[in-house]
């Protein structure tokens, strides 16, 4: 995360809590580190830090879970990071089939 609450790509990884909702399958994601809410900023296109929660889809790649697509709660807007450098912005934008767009969690222990 910098220092404006924008995440921005780190080769050091985060523990992400994803916490998904039984009774609607959406998930609200939870950087520890920063302890903000990830969410979208639509005006400005990024990623960012928030207090509240923001409701997530997390759609996968089609019969994989492995990467899956975070995707805005009854929008067609996703994430995805810029280019493959350190600090490269998490942007959003409309969904595609990309792998760009896809994101890999892996279980911390």
């Amino acid at each position: 995360m910098s220092g404006n609450n924008e995440f921005i790509s780190s080769d050091i990884p985060d523990i992400i809590q994803v916490n998904v909702q039984s009774d609607t399958e959406l998930a609200t994601l939870y950087d520890t580190a920063s302890q903000l809410y990830i969410g979208f900023n639509a005006e400005e296109k990024k990623v960012t830090g928030y207090t509240d929660p923001q409701m997530f889809n997390l759609i996968p790649s089609g019969d994989s879970y492995s990467a899956l697509a975070i995707q805005q709660q009854n929008t067609e807007q996703v994430c995805y990071l810029q280019d493959d450098s350190e600090g490269s912005s998490i942007s959003v934008g409309p969904k595609t089939e990309d792998d760009e767009h896809r994101w890999q969690f892996v279980l911390a222990y």
